[in-house]
């Protein structure tokens, strides 16, 4: 009886799975276009900036090194030469430590521009900048000494303050560029980690997008068959099969 109510079902039209077929492109495609409209904004955001590269706290970092510096001068004045430390030596020092932060512009300017060449040649030029900027914070600091301490005469020792500032200013290009170079590589270690989790979320959009394609595709076929099923169990008369597999489809 179940093959002969079996044989008595229709067949499903062709037209029938040709509207099906027809309508499983469209509903695949609006599911799947979107993901890939929000994959490619994602990744258009991994391309580098340039102002990602700079150190921003250094202002902190030059404050401290500067501060540094004068309690640095304030010992060695006090230790070494026996000044009595009084409000002159302290402007004196505040105000070569304003006008050392000044010559060190250009060195802190010209990074990026230096970045371009390598390495040796990077080298070279910050040297090539670095002996004429502390020479002549030098010079200038020692001119405005007299203005401090009147009939001061110091150009007799000249060659300790002309080491003493490419001294420091060779301090201060190192700790500048050291600053920097964590800044980037910190920089570049935060963009890989963006990109690999944009790459997952890509892969995981398109996973998303294939299992749609896969249920859309599956779907229609499986409601066929449980109706084609529950058809033949009505069609023989078997209505407490018939009911338990709707309550199994309802279920589903």
């Amino acid at each position: 009886q179940t093959a002969s109510a079996a044989d008595q079902i229709p067949a499903p039209e062709s037209n029938a799975e040709a509207a099906a077929s027809s309508t499983l492109p469209g509903a695949f495609v609006a599911d799947t276009v979107a993901p890939e409209k929000t994959v490619r904004p994602l990744m258009q955001h991994a391309s580098p900036k340039s102002n990602d590269l700079v150190p921003l706290p250094w202002w902190l970092t030059e404050c401290l090194f500067w501060f540094g510096f004068c309690l640095t001068e304030f010992v060695w004045l006090d230790l070494f030469y026996g000044n009595q430390l009084s409000m002159q030596t302290f402007a004196r020092v505040v105000a070569e430590a304003l006008m050392g932060a000044a010559f060190a512009r250009p060195i802190l300017w010209s990074a990026d521009w230096l970045q371009r060449f390598s390495r040796l040649p990077r080298i070279l030029l910050v040297l090539a900048l670095l002996i004429p900027l502390s020479q002549g914070w030098n010079v200038v600091r020692m001119l405005t000494y007299p203005l401090f301490f009147p009939g001061a005469y110091i150009w007799y020792q000249y060659g300790g303050w002309a080491f003493s500032a490419v001294s420091i200013f060779a301090l201060w290009t190192t700790l500048f560029y050291g600053v920097r170079a964590y800044k980037m590589a910190a920089a570049q270690r935060e963009r890989a980690n963006k990109e690999h989790l944009m790459r997952l979320n890509a892969e995981k959009l398109s996973s998303n997008a294939q299992l749609k394609m896969l249920r859309y595709q599956v779907n229609p076929h499986f409601i066929f068959n449980t109706l084609n099923s529950i058809n033949a169990l009505i069609a023989t008369n078997r209505s407490h099969d018939a009911r338990a597999m709707i309550g199994g489809l309802s279920d589903l």
